[in-house]
């Protein structure tokens, strides 16, 4: 394109963007820089919710063909050449178990090797389906439940890095320990307090994890990083304390400095060093002087936002010294004894002298404080590199890589694989013993009916067991006295305390900490989440996985839109009762009293009208019922949580704890009569047999399928005759899952009908379980039924249901899914000889048209059954949900 005077030149791109499965070319197209390009290119896939905070944009490299960020809008070719573009991103859970990704090593998210795919699945489930034979180093396959082809899944280091470690260490706020660097030495007890809310946080997560009384080797390697970390938070304060006892700051340093030199123009070292300067002269003394004094650098020394002002000094100090000590000492020399002015030369020495002098005893009170400063700037130092340095994972950068992070995130999730294997005991077992078999056909070991089995053992267990605690989750946004409010309500006060949820200006819980509490008529654990803020996306995420039975949404300002979502998310999506908190509400009566008040006044306790007190208490109870959008709250606490205590303006008045009382009252309440609980507990069960379900049984070799696929193959030959080995095919995976029984096995049919389970009409996709008689929902219990099946179903994500209208193989809808079985060389056999028997040899166009046909049959035939094994599971994933429908009866 020409370039026309006085207008940019607006080069024009042409690229292709591949999503997933879908694909956008966008032809010459402007951009003003790389942001625009990328919102426009996000924007092109409205249907899967991407921006630039959650995504990224690679291209594959010429040279090496690796894939890379796209980080610079000049790596787009300028001569109309489409360049093929990839988006990236990381998806809000695995496909199979449907565990939520995280950084350890189990948790990573592996995609699928089709470069039109790329759905992702965690390490651990990978892992788990493709282990080995004994004796074999060779993987099993694993077949991609989207695109349903064979493939390896790997590692993307680039979401690693760009998204997944991102996103925790804004998590973990570790951009605040870069912060403690540069602040104000004065405000110490900020780097005490993130040390001690890190030290504290990480000490509750292992003292989570010591009750479950299972061994766990992260358990040690958190408590040596914990006693690292007392040791500096030690040594912080050890330096901190001298500092304060030697009363040396350096805003006074610099302003004694100041005063030592004149406060403003550095005069009195100006004229010193001028008067010495002219008797050099006068006695000849040759020599080069200076003539500026960088008056601009004695200007510039500021009040200290750092350590780094008590070195300027130190610069400036011993630049004037030097020119004083110089000019001194060649004049002293010099001094003829009988000159008549000797007497004003030595004057001027004397004066110089004075002055260096106080100078030397100010570099010792700056050396004094840089010192300690210094010793405080390492132990930062030693802070930095304690919780990011320890690389792990080989492959795994440093530059992105950090150690605290890790090992928090490695607890949390012992805590929570620990708590299903204590709620669920025999099923998370039965799933430990079916990972390890690897074994097919008939010595294959997971079996539909063992799996129910096991569900409904340990849910009648938990039912029996009315100990189990109540589970309360504080939620809200950062700093808005979650924290502080669950020692409140623990009744802790003292912050040296083991137990005492972990209180900071900046953020002070990274991941949701448990603390249980045994009352005289039930147990609640608390559950303290993370705070939220604007950069933050799918809170809700970490709401759910607290797993709570009820929640209280802290805030302590207007009741916002924000705030709305969270309380109709929770009652709408998961049927949990929501508490409303107002927090600092002694900061809100202190605002609101002068405006109550007779006297106009500022609250004072000695004069303070009870009236007036009762009039301000009702106006801020109004204030906190509204909301963003001037709607009426039903019920709201006002609490004023600050630790250690309230405000003491008002300590030891009446309505010192606001609601406080009211609020344990109620939660000890909801936590003795509710069966909640159960419900939560059936959610699991739901959760766990899912996981079950996609890791144990689609597996791509449960059955051979080599057999069926040559056995179609030759009698494709014969119209409908392929069928025969569809049904054979679909039938062994009946017999081997246990869906049809034997003499010595229970059928998975026998077993669903001793329980005289029903099922919706229109929930099975397959005819597997048509034996199930339908549910008939015009009476008030079966309706209750569905609704708790569809509670059930409603947390697993309609895309990792492998429903059958998504994928149907065109040749036939008796599609089969998963990876599957071999009949028998004598099934094979048989078909083959029956064939020989009726097709005859053809010759010819003939001949070639059936071996086409022979080949396209046997090569579809494993497709085939991988299909109807998933649609089987999916149905199986359905028949669960009613079957945990049924026991919600017996539990409630």
């Amino acid at each position: 394109m020409p370039r026309h005077r006085g207008l940019k030149y607006m080069i024009r791109y042409s690229i292709r963007v591949l999503c997933l499965t879908t694909t956008k070319i966008i032809k010459n197209k402007t951009y003003d820089d790389l942001s625009e390009l990328k919102n426009y290119v996000f924007a092109q896939f409205p249907d899967y919710e991407i921006n630039e905070d959650i995504a990224i944009i690679t291209y594959k490299s010429k040279s090496d063909e690796e894939e890379k960020l796209l980080d610079n809008i000049n790596l787009l070719p300028k001569n109309g050449t489409v360049l093929d573009l990839n988006v990236r991103r990381v998806w809000s859970h695995c496909a199979i178990c449907l565990a939520a990704f995280g950084i350890t090593h189990n948790q990573l998210p592996v995609e699928c090797s089709n470069e039109n795919c790329r759905y992702q699945y965690c390490q651990e489930c990978v892992d788990v389906i493709q282990k080995p034979l004994e004796n074999s180093t060779l993987l099993r396959p694993f077949l991609c439940m989207f695109c349903k082809e064979e493939t390896n899944p790997k590692r993307n280091y680039l979401l690693e890095e760009h998204i997944l470690w991102r996103d925790f260490k804004r998590k973990y706020d570790m951009d605040n320990v870069i912060l403690l660097n540069s602040i104000n030495f004065f405000s110490y007890n900020l780097i005490f307090n993130d040390v001690q809310c890190r030290q504290a946080h990480l000490q509750s997560l292992i003292d989570t994890a010591v009750k479950t009384r299972m061994i766990n080797p992260y358990v040690d390697i958190a408590k040596v990083f914990v006693q690292k970390l007392l040791h500096i938070q030690d040594e912080i304060q050890r330096y901190c304390d001298v500092l304060i006892e030697q009363n040396e700051y350096p805003d006074e340093l610099l302003n004694d400095y100041r005063k030592l030199l004149s406060p403003e123009d550095c005069h009195l070292f100006i004229n010193i060093y001028e008067g010495l300067k002219q008797s050099c002269i006068d006695l000849y003394i040759i020599d080069q002087f200076v003539s500026e004094y960088k008056i601009e650098r004695f200007q510039s020394l500021k009040e200290p936002n750092n350590a780094t002002c008590t070195f300027d000094m130190l610069i400036d100090l011993n630049y004037r010294r030097t020119l004083l000590l110089q000019l001194t000492q060649q004049l002293h020399e010099k001094i003829p004894l009988n000159h008549p002015y000797k007497a004003i030369y030595l004057h001027k020495i004397h004066e110089a002298n004075c002055l260096i002098e106080d100078l030397n005893k100010f570099e010792q009170r700056i050396k004094i404080v840089g010192d300690l400063y210094d010793q405080i700037a390492s132990c930062l130092f030693q802070y930095d590199r304690l919780l990011t340095v320890g690389v792990e994972d080989k492959q795994c950068s440093p530059t992105y890589y950090c150690n605290y992070v890790h090992i928090c995130e490695l607890l949390q999730c012992f805590i929570e694989k620990e708590e299903r294997n204590y709620y669920f005991p025999k099923l998370t077992k039965q799933i430990k013993e079916w990972n390890e078999s690897i074994k097919c056909d008939d010595e294959f070991q997971p079996k539909f009916v063992p799996l129910f089995q096991t569900i409904h053992d340990d849910l009648d267990n938990l039912h029996m067991n009315r100990s189990l605690p109540y589970r309360i989750g504080i939620v809200g946004c950062r700093s808005a006295g979650k924290s502080s409010l669950l020692n409140r309500l623990r009744k802790l006060n003292n912050q040296n305390d083991p137990l005492f949820s972990p209180v900071s200006l900046f953020k002070s819980t990274y991941c949701f900490l448990q603390y249980t509490v045994n009352y005289d008529n039930c147990s609640i654990t608390y559950v303290d989440i993370e705070g939220y803020n604007e950069k933050m996306y799918f809170y809700e995420q970490q709401i759910m996985r607290a797993n709570c039975d009820a929640y209280i949404i802290v805030f302590d300002s207007t009741f916002s839109q924000v705030h709305l979502a969270w309380k109709t998310w929770i009652e709408s999506t998961l049927i949990r009762p929501c508490l409303l908190v107002r927090s600092k509400a002694d900061n809100l009566f202190f605002e609101c009293y002068p405006e109550v008040a007779r006297n106009k006044q500022t609250f004072n306790r000695n004069t303070a009208n009870k009236n007036d007190i009762k009039r301000v208490l009702q106006i801020i109870r109004n204030i906190a019922k509204k909301t963003e959008s001037d709607d009426i709250l039903n019920k709201v606490y006002l609490v004023a949580p600050k630790y250690p205590h309230a405000d003491e303006r008002i300590q030891g008045m009446e309505f010192v704890e606001f609601d406080l009382m009211e609020l344990r009252d109620d939660l000890l309440t909801m936590a003795a009569q509710s069966t909640q609980y159960r419900e939560r507990f059936l959610r699991m069960a739901m959760n766990v047999g899912t996981h079950a379900i996609n890791v144990c049984f689609r597996r791509g070799y449960i059955v051979s399928a080599t057999t069926y696929a040559a056995a179609a193959g030759i009698a494709a030959a014969v119209p409908f005759l392929e069928k025969a080995a569809d049904y054979f095919a679909r039938e062994k995976i009946r017999q081997v899952l246990g869906v049809r029984g034997d003499k010595k096995k229970e059928s998975l049919e026998n077993y669903l009908l001793a329980f005289a389970l029903h099922v919706p009409s229109n929930l099975l996709k397959s005819s597997v379980f048509k034996y199930l008689p339908l549910l008939d929902t015009e009476t008030d219990q079966n309706k209750q039924i569905v609704f708790s099946i569809n509670l059930l179903l409603g947390q697993i994500d309609a895309s990792n249901l492998m429903l059958t209208s998504a994928s149907t193989p065109p040749r036939t809808k008796l599609a089969v899914v998963g990876s599957i079985l071999v009949i028998g060389a004598r099934v094979g056999a048989q078909i083959l000889q029956k064939t020989l028997e009726i097709v005859p040899l053809a010759a010819g166009v003939g001949l070639i048209y059936t071996a086409a046909m022979c080949a396209w049959a046997g090569a579809t035939e494993e497709q085939r059954m991988h299909y109807y094994l998933n649609k089987m599971c999916d149905d199986i994933v359905c028949v669960l949900a009613c079957f945990i429908a049924s026991q919600f009866r017996i539990c409630n």
